[in-house]
């Protein structure tokens, strides 16, 4: 040290009280240290002198605290005074010995065993159906001894068992059927186990792990194998044992179209089992329980449902998707009284299809999703009205045609067949439909009259109605139609009080329509078809075009920069998975958070003007999508990270223009694929979420596959 430092420290040292380390307390030592390592409870006289440490320990706590003032305030020299280092190490360590020991005594130590197995079954669930060896609560083992013993004591926690891909080697040694047999102990013996065997396009006359599953074959509640018919019939030893299945789903994956007719007999004698689902080529020699099934989904050929439709009377959920044209044809069915869910997708015309469709007869049906190429109108037309005729005749008339929910796709839609159709049913609430191009036609039975202008008489089909979607590739020339549906179904209109859906039957009124919604393919065309439905004014001025062109210019820096926050569907990036990746492309984000900075303020030094410009350039959509997905970049020259100081330009400089003209929004966009009708009264208007829900997205309640049905059949 030289001369000056020495001078230095000495001054320094003269303004510190001198105070000895002796003074200072010490850091006490845990006086149940077993319970620091292990989750055990710990009993009242355990909680006493816990509570006698803590606030030992806070005495001591405070004590230090008056040792380190007594030095003064922090000073950049502290590093000279050792014993004000030590203090307040000590302190930092009486600090985390409190909060260590507090931990102790915090509820979740002391939960009731019952409401620690509903967390652990609320943790369990998995809403898939492929069970992955993740989803295996051996994790809630590892956590101490006394959840362990939770765990591995609650069977309902060990019922559903892991994907078994039995084409792997590994599932035959006898380690691994051992480790199969432990989960099956844990599971106890309640009748409750939910089975997934995976070998697609893979024989096993005979796999060892099936012959441990088959030996508890009275236990097994649901079963899903995917294999051939070959691999099915390994299960022949649970033949007249499967008292207690409940769901069966079998998907037949094989290269031969050759039909099995040994052992497919195993699954005909199961006195529970209601839900059946069979996928691709279905050996005709296949026999189950046809007579007591409620649920019934066949994918592929359909060969099997004529034994479901001919003996299963008490059939509740249909499901028939035939897109294979060689495959054999849907039969004429006799009437479901039971029947309520329905879904049908036939890629292929037929004579035998046309008949079936005709002829269904299902006069409690609530729930209709169709799709058919050609007639089908006609075709929904015949078998309601065959529907009602029945109810007429066996006097069921509180169940004539009250089907509530009704989607279908189809070619070509006759606007009287259309309106024949509906006036059968009423009652309907739902309905989905798709516009198809140069057929539109029918979309005028929608519109009402205007009885101030026309004198004709309302007669709307599906008075009731209260959700009508439609799809379309594009709604150009369909603006005006659009905006009269909404005009009259969703502004003019107004509901009875009282017993409304009796009354709007008996009269001639109506139920306003509560959603009017537009599906539509690709962000593009939703923005472009909602510019056309509201009528936005395009830019008509050389400043409004040149703004235009900047505004423009900075959406696309924004989408260069950060372009994988526009795909949609949008995934949010995971996190990586390790430090190490994360700091090797430290230097790559902040360069980007700078370019980011960069151009929000260029954006934030410009004086915007009105609202056309910026509709017509889209920014403020893509400072929103930054807002909401944008993963934030902070960095030491900026107080604020890039997602913060987007929201900051929404909300400062586009707020105040947008805010002005949120009349103009009347078609706003709902999710990522549709847009819909907001009418001037709708209460979203009034909150303060208002520009939210109508200038960027309302909030989807409904899932993509949902929206898209017809290709998720």
């Amino acid at each position: 040290m030289d001369g000056a430092s020495k001078s230095l420290f000495g001054r320094i040292r003269g303004r510190i009280p001198a105070v000895k380390l002796s003074d200072a307390p010490t850091v006490p030592s845990p006086p149940l240290p077993h319970l620091l390592t292990e989750n055990k409870v710990p009993t009242e006289e355990e909680r006493k002198i816990i509570r006698e440490a803590i606030a030992d320990t806070e005495a001591r706590i405070t004590r230090l605290v008056e040792l380190e003032v007594a030095h003064g305030p922090p000073v950049d020299f502290d590093k000279f005074n050792l014993t004000r280092s030590r203090i307040i190490r000590r302190r930092q360590a009486c600090e985390a010995f409190v909060k260590t020991h507090k931990s102790l005594l915090v509820p979740i130590r002391n939960l009731p065993t019952e409401l620690l197995q509903e967390i652990f079954l609320h943790y369990a669930y998995s809403p898939t159906e492929y069970h992955r060896w993740v989803t295996l609560p051996f994790v809630l083992g590892q956590i101490c001894s006394s959840w362990r013993k939770v765990a591995v004591n609650l069977p309902a926690l060990w019922d559903k068992l892991p994907c078994f891909k039995i084409k792997r080697v590994i599932t035959r040694r006898i380690s691994y059927l051992a480790f199969v047999r432990e989960l099956l102990r844990r599971s106890g013996d309640s009748a409750t186990l939910q089975v997934y065997v995976y070998a697609p396009f893979k024989e096993f006359k005979t796999h060892p792990l099936i012959d441990v599953l088959v030996t508890h074959s009275e236990r097994l509640k649901t079963l899903t194998i995917e294999s051939t018919a070959t691999t099915m019939t390994a299960f022949k030893g649970a033949k007249g044992r499967l008292t207690n299945l409940q769901r069966l789903d079998l998907y037949f994956w094989s290269h031969s179209l050759i039909q099995h007719t040994e052992d497919m007999d195993v699954f005909e004698t199961a006195p529970k089992l209601e839900n059946v689902s069979l996928y691709g080529k279905v050996p005709e020699a296949i026999a189950l329980p046809w007579s007591q099934l409620t649920v019934f989904r066949e994918k592929y050929d359909g060969a099997s449902a004529a034994k479901v439709l001919q003996q299963a009377s008490g059939l509740q959920t249909l499901e028939i998707v035939k897109n294979n044209h060689h495959a054999a044809p849907v039969p004429v069915p006799t009437t479901l009284s039971a029947l309520k869910n329905v879904r049908i997708r036939i890629d292929d015309v037929s004579p035998e299809a046309d008949v079936f469709l005709s002829t269904l007869v299902a006069p409690a049906l609530d729930n209709l999703k169709i799709v058919y190429p050609e007639s089908l109108v006609q075709h929904l037309t015949a078998s309601f009205t065959s529907a009602a005729a029945q109810a007429l005749d066996t006097g069921t008339i509180g169940m004539t045609n009250h089907l509530r929910s009704l989607a279908f796709r189809t070619t070509s839609i006759s606007p009287e067949e259309l309106r024949t159709m509906l006036r059968l049913v009423p009652w309907l609430k739902e309905l989905d439909m798709e516009v198809s191009d140069g057929d539109d036609a029918f979309l005028h039975v929608f519109i009402l009259p205007d009885t101030a202008v026309e004198s004709v008489p309302i007669e709307p089909v599906a008075p009731l109605l209260e959700t009508l979607s439609i799809t379309a590739k594009t709604i150009t020339g369909l603006e005006g139609t659009f905006n009269d549906i909404a005009r009259t179904r969703c502004e003019n209109a107004t509901e009875p009080a009282g017993d409304a859906d009796a009354i709007i039957l008996s009269g001639s009124s109506f139920r306003p329509l509560r959603t009017l919604r537009l599906n539509l393919a690709g962000r593009e065309n939703r923005y472009n078809s909602q510019a056309a439905l509201n009528k936005w004014k395009a830019p008509a001025s050389k400043v409004q075009f040149r703004e235009v062109a900047l505004l423009n210019a900075w959406r696309r820096q924004l989408l260069d920069e950060l372009p994988e926050v526009f795909v949609e569907p949008f995934v949010k990036p995971k996190a990586p998975p390790n430090a190490e990746k994360d700091k090797s492309k430290e230097k790559e984000k902040i360069a980007k958070g700078k370019k980011l900075m960069r151009i929000f303020s260029d954006i934030e030094l410009y004086q915007l003007q009105d609202s056309i410009p910026i509709r017509s350039s889209k920014l403020h959509l893509a400072l929103s999508y930054i807002a909401l997905r944008a993963t934030p970049i902070r960095f030491p020259k900026y107080p604020r990270t890039t997602v913060e100081v987007a929201q900051r330009i929404l909300d400062n400089q586009f707020k105040p223009i947008l805010t002005g003209c949120l009349d103009e929004y009347k078609w706003v966009t709902k999710g990522t694929t549709s847009l819909v009708y907001v009418p001037s009264h709708a209460d979203v208007r009034k909150s303060d979420n208002a520009i939210q829900d109508l200038v960027y997205e309302l909030k989807d309640e409904m899932e993509v596959a949902d929206v898209w049905w017809p290709q998720y059949l």
